[in-house]
């Protein structure tokens, strides 16, 4: 239940900044706001104050603002301050200041995560391969080597042992070890990025989070599953993983898994990731770590990288999105509202930068999802707008019928099909952990 109000309240928060955006720019351009609403459904509380409701409706999924003239399929009856009595300009820098406040409410997130810090997953301090000819091969150090100390400080992880490290220009001792035993070495003045640059630290291949919605999240993998092989292909470490993985989308895989000292056989088929350009298979896991540490930005750093995060985070929603065109069976990774308010809340559960991390995401999400050209969202109304100026005049009655009915199919059709697989994934993941545990001994 928790997990379902803390959900509500970050998808309503999001939406009513968006809706916000369009208030402020309506109001600021002389377009009559009759109601701006908290929620859907019947007002369950109201109050007029300037000329426009203020309103609290029943159903708390974000929100909406209703303008006066806002059909344009009405022009012959519209009065001044409506909005489609309005200049097409205007109605394009209405259009656009939801997703725009958006974006900026992104930004500002992105900076006072950075701020706020960033918990890093740790990564395990057990040597996994050592470069021929390095530093690090020349001291000795061999593959199965655990760091335990630096100048006597004792360490558990290799952001630890990296902390521990004097100044580059300071000689570093180190402990490691060696099957029980402890070996000794030194890493000489200056020598340090040398040293580490030659080994390698490979992360078990543990399942520390399934993300909602993906093929792993379906075929029951649960956070603490140990992946010990892929077909036949024994699998050492997530590295490993990652690379069967990564070149397989569409593939059906057959997954070997030891659960709670079991092990257990299940099947997952990656989807095809084409953001990038080349298609690349992922089944939406997330590493376990040791432990995490936390990364902290100061007040300048911290704006200039938030502002660029999240301005990246924009490409890669538009190439997700596209991504979706080029691969159709691509279509099943859509979220819905239920896993949203689920991916939300778990994540508000988890610590505010998980939360703060979840929003950011979900900002440019219904950012880049609202200027998509089609009726009802604000995409739509920049495109009719722009028409409207190129020709001079409003669109035609059959061609704003014919636009309108394509964009309330693909709408419709959009929304049968989220609201479908939602509920589909929930019960797909049930069954599949039933089958696994049928299949445990």
């Amino acid at each position: 239940m928790l997990t379902i109000v803390l959900g509500l309240l970050v998808l309503g928060g999001l939406v009513i900044f968006h809706e916000a955006g369009h208030f402020v720019v309506a109001r600021r351009l002389g377009v009559r706001v009759e109601r701006f609403s908290i929620g859907f459904g019947p007002v369950i509380f109201s109050r007029r104050r300037h000329g426009v409701e203020y309103a609290i409706s029943a159903f708390p999924l974000g929100g909406y603002v209703k303008m006066g003239g806002d059909d344009p399929r009405n022009r012959e009856s519209l009065q001044p301050g409506d909005l489609f009595a309005a200049a097409w300009w205007r109605r394009v820098l209405i259009a656009l200041a939801g997703p725009g406040a958006n974006y900026v409410l992104a930004v500002l997130l992105s900076i006072a995560l950075l701020w706020v810090g960033v918990r890093v997953p740790n990564i395990p301090n057990r040597v996994g391969t050592v470069e021929a000819g390095s530093l690090a091969d020349s001291l000795g150090v061999l593959g199965g080597d655990r760091i335990v100390a630096v100048d006597g400080t004792p360490v558990g992880t290799l952001q630890q042992a990296l902390e521990a490290l004097p100044a580059e220009g300071t000689p570093a001792a180190l402990a490691l070890d060696r099957g029980g035993e402890t070996v000794d070495l030194s890493i000489p003045e200056g020598g340090r990025a040398r040293f580490f640059q030659g080994l390698s630290f490979p992360v078990p291949a543990e399942v520390g989070e399934v993300v909602i919605g993906t093929p792993a999240y379906k075929a029951g993998v649960e956070v603490g599953d140990k992946i010990l092989a892929v077909g036949d292909t024994p699998v050492g470490n997530f590295t490993d993983l990652q690379q069967i993985v990564t070149r397989s989308p569409g593939r059906e895989l057959d997954f070997t898994v030891e659960r709670d000292g079991k092990v257990v056989h299940f099947p997952i088929t990656p989807f095809g990731d084409t953001s990038g350009g080349e298609a690349v298979g992922k089944i939406g896991i997330v590493a376990a770590s040791v432990g995490t540490h936390v990364v902290r930005f100061g007040f300048g750093e911290g704006i200039v990288q938030g502002a660029q995060s999240a301005t990246s985070l924009v490409g890669v929603m538009v190439g997700g999105i596209v991504s979706l065109f080029q691969n159709v069976s691509n279509l099943s990774q859509i979220s819905g509202p239920v896993a949203i308010i689920q991916a939300s809340g778990d994540a508000a559960k988890a610590g505010v930068d998980r939360l703060l991390d979840r929003a950011i995401l979900f900002s440019i999400a219904l950012m880049v999802f609202n200027l998509l050209p089609i009726p009802i969202l604000d995409g739509g109304m920049v495109l009719l707008s722009l028409v409207e100026a190129v020709r001079r005049r409003p669109v035609g009655e059959k061609g704003l019928a014919l636009y309108q009915g394509i964009g309330i199919a693909v709408m419709g059709t959009l929304l049968v099909f989220v609201l479908i697989n939602d509920p589909l994934r929930i019960l797909q993941r049930r069954s599949a952990l039933g089958r696994i545990g049928d299949m445990t001994p």
